[in-house]
């Protein structure tokens, strides 16, 4: 038979062995009845969803275009954090800057403000690092399960076991510190976890912080999936374009210009930083922290040097 072609009967045994597969798949595949539940396991992170994070909802159908359409119940509503510059709801925060520049004070500035903790997960290189002892002692007053992990293989080992036990009802907060930098020799792996965690573990009752010295560490997908970026002050220059050109690209700025105006004022202040939510949103706030004033200072989404710029360019 020339090669290539397959008889009658080898297509045959093909499409029985099929058919036996479909069959045996529908058997051990349990009904699903209008009940979303995430899966038991998932990529690289496999712990088992607690049970509270199954959407349970009444099955209604509607008219749609193609003549029906399953009603989407909206999401409960989310929760509202102690501080006011807080994103209600989950958080997926990137903070980047020079080392001494505040990243670490400001990390023990927003922990407290985040409502209904009961984990924190700790994953860096540097263990002997003192904010993460005071981290701890701030867990053991308020009943927070506190984990820290340096190694990656421990570190997904760490967080499944976490996402499976959480308290019903409450949140954990998985912070990365320079954690892709001090594991470089299993580099790939540990930006997939990275990766994984900021885009599945929000639909777990999971808040997700990222800490760099250089923002081009970010990966696109944690890039994403913030909803809220903290910049302090560096002398990276591409570390400073990559975020110039995030903040044209979210529509923020008109130009990248406008950001590196913006920018030179955190390099006139020690520790003052730029915050500004990543959300989708009409309602972008830019905040300006001035610890010299210790007050935040809120930057309209039309920076007036956009405009400024704008006409000097027409002249």
């Amino acid at each position: 038979m020339p090669r290539g072609i397959r008889s009658e009967g080898a297509n045959r045994n093909r499409s029985e062995g099929r058919a036996v597969a479909r069959e045996k798949k529908l058997k051990t595949t349990p009904a699903v009845y209008a009940q979303i539940n995430p899966a038991d396991n998932y990529s690289v992170l496999n712990a088992k969803a607690p049970p509270d994070c199954a959407i349970k909802q009444p099955c209604e159908v509607r008219d749609g275009p193609f003549g029906k359409a399953i009603v989407i119940h909206s999401a409960p509503p989310e929760i509202a954090h102690l501080s006011p510059y807080l994103q209600k709801g989950h958080l997926s925060i990137l903070i980047s800057g020079a080392s001494g520049s505040g990243k670490s004070t400001l990390l023990c500035e927003i922990i407290p403000n985040i409502s209904l903790l009961s984990q924190i997960i700790v994953c860096s290189g540097c263990p002997g690092n003192t904010v993460y002892d005071s981290i701890e002692a701030y867990c053991a007053q308020n009943d927070i399960e506190y984990h820290f992990y340096s190694d990656v293989t421990e570190a997904i080992a760490g967080i499944e076991q976490c996402v499976e036990h959480k308290q019903p009802g409450t949140y954990g907060l998985i912070i990365f510190d320079d954690f892709n930098s001090s594991n470089k020799s299993n580099n790939e792996l540990c930006n997939v976890m990275m990766n994984d965690t900021s885009r599945k573990l929000r639909n777990y009752g999971m808040h997700n912080i990222f800490i760099s010295q250089s923002s081009t560490l970010f990966q696109t997908i944690q890039r994403a999936n913030s909803n809220m970026r903290i910049t302090f002050r560096m002398n990276d220059k591409y570390a400073i374009d990559s975020i110039a050109d995030d903040m044209v690209a979210l529509g923020i700025f008109n130009n990248t210009a406008a950001f590196r105006e913006l920018f030179k004022y955190l390099m006139k202040e020690e520790h003052s930083f730029l915050m500004v939510p990543t959300k989708a949103s009409k309602d972008h706030k830019l905040w300006f922290y001035s610890p010299s004033a210790h007050k935040f200072t809120e930057i309209s989404q039309r920076f007036n040097i956009m405009d400024r710029n704008q006409d000097d360019d027409d002249q």
